[in-house]
């Protein structure tokens, strides 16, 4: 089966539920076989937010599940696992194994979600449970268009910042659906038990878009929402900060990449922070905040 994520081509032999099936004759980027992934000489020492270096690559195991490889240019990731367990281990080949085959491979990614603008990107980071997802579903139920979800790859071209297509499908937790009245395109669960969801808004950008804004994303206890902007070494913190597995920045010497991209980013879209109320009856507001905020950034905004 032939999937696209994050700009690459994914050939696997286990089906990727959180993915999109592409129909096309191409060259994988990556590939995602079954095989003998061995355990018995990880060293602890080297461990990096659960992955451990290897002499060609990372691997990772999760409790109960599996374990999984990564061979050392991001070319190939190898699943270990009983049957029984192999779709739940989709969930983690299509985010911690494909997030750490991107980094191998030398792309820069963050932690966000991305909704395309007739004028660009617009990316919302944050940590597991930021609200990213939601708040990006919200726009697509104005009209805009999926970008990428969770997973956020950006290549410098010229003087801009690109994002590249995901091709994969929203995932969100129950109360969101039911707020956003999305449960006529609910499809199956992530993980488990979880009542964390799959959602097919059937709107997805395919092309890669250069980054308009970010948004750094936090929670308020009281007050509207409010876009403040960040200072050059606030917005750099915040971006590598929000890199996708950020220890794997760090051990794999890709500090680098990521200062060059932000410095790149900072000179075409502004780096910003969002606070905003916890509660879902609150989305339309803070949609409104955004739409109003990427007016008041200039011309390329008017027309939104």
């Amino acid at each position: 089966m032939l999937y696209r994520s994050a700009g690459k081509f994914i050939d696997s032999v286990l089906s990727l539920p959180s993915f999109t099936e592409v129909r096309e004759t191409v060259e994988p980027d990556i590939c995602v076989r079954f095989g003998h992934v061995p355990q018995d000489d990880w060293q602890d020492s080297l461990a990096i937010q659960g992955w451990h270096r290897i002499d060609d690559g990372l691997q990772f195991k999760a409790s109960g599940i599996g374990a999984f490889r990564v061979d050392k240019n991001g070319a190939r990731i190898v699943l270990d696992c009983p049957v029984e367990k192999r779709s739940e281990a989709s969930a983690y080949v299509t985010g911690s194994a494909l997030g750490a085959a991107l980094h191998l491979s030398g792309s820069v990614v963050l932690h966000a979600s991305a909704i395309a603008t007739e004028h660009g990107a617009v990316l919302f980071c944050g940590p597991s449970g930021a609200g990213k997802s939601t708040l990006a579903a919200s726009f697509v139920q104005r009209g805009y268009s999926m970008l990428s979800d969770d997973i956020c790859a950006l290549q410098i071209v010229g003087d801009q910042v690109q994002v590249q297509p995901d091709g994969r499908f929203l995932k969100l937790w129950q109360p969101a659906i039911h707020a956003l009245g999305a449960d006529a395109v609910q499809r199956d669960r992530v993980l488990g038990n979880r009542d964390k969801f799959h959602v097919d808004f059937a709107s997805t950008h395919l092309t890669p878009l250069p980054v308009r804004a970010l948004y750094d994303l936090a929670w308020a206890t009281d007050g509207p929402p409010r876009v403040r902007p960040l200072s050059p070494g606030q917005a750099f913190a915040t971006f590598v900060g929000h890199a996708y597995r950020p220890g794997l920045v760090a051990a794999l010497g890709a500090q680098p990449a990521y200062f060059d991209t932000v410095t790149a980013l900072q000179q075409t879209a502004p780096i910003q922070c969002l606070t905003r109320p916890v509660s879902l009856a609150e989305l339309d507001f803070v949609v409104d905040t955004i739409e109003n905020d990427l007016r008041d950034l200039g011309p390329k905004f008017h027309s939104l």
